[in-house]
């Protein structure tokens, strides 16, 4: 199942037990799904954002994972607000 399907499916699924017709154990298995969709989703966009990135420029990249990417931003976040 691609990623995108296996969201709807478990977007379906979310919105049935909201209204009542999943029990606790569906709901469980739905968390799941739904965090290792966005765990895989978090890895191709990391992939693909580095893979995209110009080679002469490469040696810049600080990190080469989501939660390297998050530390970085965090820092220049960090550093911006130090700014003002």
């Amino acid at each position: 199942m691609l990623i995108r399907e296996e969201y709807e499916h478990s977007s379906k699924i979310r919105h049935a037990y909201l209204e009542g017709y999943v029990d606790s154990e569906q709901a469980k298995i739905l968390k799941n799904m739904e965090e290792h969709n966005i765990r895989t989703w978090q890895e191709r966009v990391i992939k693909e954002f580095v893979t995209a990135y110009p080679k002469q420029y490469k040696w810049l990249l600080t990190y080469h994972n989501w939660s390297g990417a998050m530390e970085h931003l965090q820092a220049h976040l960090i550093q911006d607000k130090s700014k003002k």
